[in-house]
C-alpha cells in the first residue's frame, strides 16, 4: 500500500464547514481538500458549522478500492 507523508493508510479525515469555507485535512493536519473536490462540494451542501472526524473511501462494485484511494491521494 501506498505511504504519504502525513497520510496513514488508515485514510482518516477530519472535515470542518465553518463561516461558508469548507476543508478536509488528515489527522496530521495535511490538507486534503484538493483530492476530494466532490466530497466539499457534499458537505457544503449538506452542512453548517460542522466538524466531521470519519474516514474517506472509495467504493466501486460495491467494494472497497483502497488502491483507488491511495492513487488519488499520489495525484
Amino acid at each position: 500500500m501506498l505511504e504519504l507523508p502525513g497520510v496513514q493508510s488508515t485514510n482518516r479525515a477530519i472535515a470542518t464547514v465553518a463561516d461558508d469555507r469548507i476543508w478536509l485535512q488528515s489527522r496530521q493536519l495535511r490538507s486534503l481538500t484538493r483530492f476530494f473536490l466532490e466530497v466539499v462540494d457534499a458537505l457544503g451542501a449538506s452542512f453548517r458549522d460542522v466538524v466531521l472526524d470519519g474516514e474517506l473511501v472509495v467504493c466501486r462494485d460495491g467494494r472497497l478500492d483502497f488502491t483507488a484511494l491511495q492513487s488519488r491521494l499520489a495525484r
